[in-house]
């Protein structure tokens, strides 16, 4: 069996034994920007709902 895809995120080998670093400059500090962003990249990953979470899709405020 080949090794699982390294950006698939519904394989438990991808959450264990390491973690991933972004760094992004937005601009100035700004709520409303920086949860567009994090929106948008949540979705743009087709990371869908939190997996082992029970509430909703998370807010970034």
């Amino acid at each position: 069996m080949p090794p699982p895809s390294p950006t698939d995120p519904s394989h438990d080998d991808n959450w264990h034994g390491s973690y991933y670093e972004l760094a992004i400059k937005l601009g100035l500090a700004d709520d409303t920007r920086l949860e567009t962003a994090l929106t948008a990249l949540w979705d743009i990953a087709h990371l869908g709902e939190p997996s082992g979470v029970t509430a909703a899709r998370p807010t970034f405020r």
